[in-house]
């Protein structure tokens, strides 16, 4: 099987991940090893071994949770809807000093 176009397709990937919610919740804390690493807080290393899963839950997930704990009823449970499926950026500069 031959396969063209593969090795644009991934770097586009990776180039829009940044793009995503989890994409930008990575690269924050990719960002902040890094800078301890360079204050000297911890070996760059460390740093450059370091991996962590990422886990998003689906509303089906969310929904049996909340079903599940007592303390809380979903009132009102609505989609929102991107085009390419996560939250478009958002640079901190837009959120106005809430960071």
């Amino acid at each position: 099987m031959h396969c063209t176009g593969f090795n644009e397709a991934v770097k586009e990937s990776i180039s829009r991940s940044s793009e995503t919610a989890k994409g930008i919740v990575i690269d924050f804390n990719g960002a902040s090893l890094d800078d301890l690493a360079r204050q000297g807080v911890i070996d760059q290393d460390k740093v450059d071994s370091f991996s962590t899963p990422l886990y998003v839950a689906e509303e089906s997930e969310l929904r049996k949770i909340i079903k599940e704990n007592v303390k809380f009823t979903i009132e009102a449970f609505e989609g929102i809807n991107h085009p390419n499926g996560e939250f478009p950026y958002v640079r901190p500069q837009d959120l106005g000093g809430l960071l």
